[in-house]
């Protein structure tokens, strides 16, 4: 799968990373299966990785799955804001993200750096390159918490 993810800080914090080409049903299926995770706790921050990604999608496209996304309840009681960590090429269409989710009131933040996306959430960088280097190589652990 292109999407991986774990759960850290007590169900606080949800790592993502995000890798290839990413479409819109892998986006769908990842985010309702991390949202029915009992690991995370109500009102989690979540940090993507997506440095790795190509997204083969318009902006309209990546309106209508932030739109699809944003829309549940199920999501406004459990996200509180977003970050994405994005490379140069697919910055701008984070953006239509950012834009989108303001709509719904859940912060979405893009950036290039991830200590910068790391400090925003108030996350040691070292501690979450760590993790995502861990996903990347074994996927998420069977362990319900780190």
């Amino acid at each position: 799968m292109a999407i991986s993810y774990d759960v850290i800080q007590k169900g606080s914090i949800v790592l993502q990373y995000w890798t290839g080409s990413v479409t819109r049903d892998d986006i769908i299926v990842q985010q309702h299966d991390c949202l029915s995770d009992p690991r995370i706790k109500p009102n989690t921050s979540v940090l993507i990785d997506a440095t790795e990604t190509l997204f083969g999608l318009t902006p309209e496209k990546m309106r209508d799955i932030v739109n699809v996304l944003f829309s549940t309840a199920l999501h406004s009681q459990t996200i509180k804001n977003f970050v994405l960590l994005v490379n140069p090429l697919t910055y701008r269409l984070a953006h239509v993200q950012e834009a989108t989710a303001h709509l719904y009131g859940t912060p979405v933040r893009a950036f290039t750096s991830l200590h910068e996306a790391c400090a925003s959430l108030e996350l040691d960088a070292k501690m979450v390159t760590s993790q995502l280097e861990r996903i990347r190589h074994a996927g998420p652990a069977p362990t319900p918490d780190t």
